[in-house]
């Protein structure tokens, strides 16, 4: 019977802390940058490096800086308005009776505006690609083979059994 009692206050237990641990705020992949964000301000970053290898005029560059402030300051709007909707969705999950109706609206909102993030980061890259011309087009693509290659292929030959050295003596029989 003891352990009855015990094992039941163990469970119950458990739940609490799960149910508590459910109840905080969402610090995870939801309050960070989209990827695409990060991945526009590195291509940005890609041309102003290779500015002079691709001839990328002082012109093409100031077109490419403005849309990046252009879609800066979206980005921030959209962020502002999904931090706010991840505020009202913690309020939800905060109530004694939830309408879960209007939790699932809100989740969807959510993951609407990260989509939309998300799109937005690719058609700027997309826009930036289209002030090149087809020939600083042509070695960016080049030049980004190039990049892909090398690292797969120092992977694949140096890295690969090197991290493994039990693999080596399969080879070796």
């Amino acid at each position: 019977m003891k352990k009855g009692i015990i094992v039941l206050l163990v469970v119950l237990l458990t739940g609490v802390l799960m149910a508590e641990g459910f109840a905080q705020p969402f610090r995870g992949r939801i309050d960070r940058r989209p990827m695409s964000n990060r991945d526009v301000g590195g291509f940005l970053w890609i041309l102003r490096q290779n500015q002079e290898e691709l001839n990328i005029t002082d012109e093409q560059m100031n077109k490419i800086k403005g849309l990046m402030d252009e879609f800066e300051k979206s980005m921030l709007k959209m962020r502002q308005t999904n931090q706010t909707l991840q505020l009202e969705l913690r309020q939800l999950i905060r109530e004694e009776n939830r309408d879960y109706a209007l939790l699932r609206k809100t989740m969807e909102k959510i993951s609407s505006g990260r989509h939309d993030m998300v799109i937005a980061g690719m058609k700027l890259r997309d826009e930036m690609i289209n002030i090149l011309t087809p020939e600083q087009k042509e070695k960016l693509k080049e030049m980004r083979q190039d990049r892909m290659l090398g690292s797969r292929g120092m992977f694949r030959r140096d890295m690969g059994f090197r991290r493994f050295p039990h693999r080596l003596n399969r080879f070796r029989r």
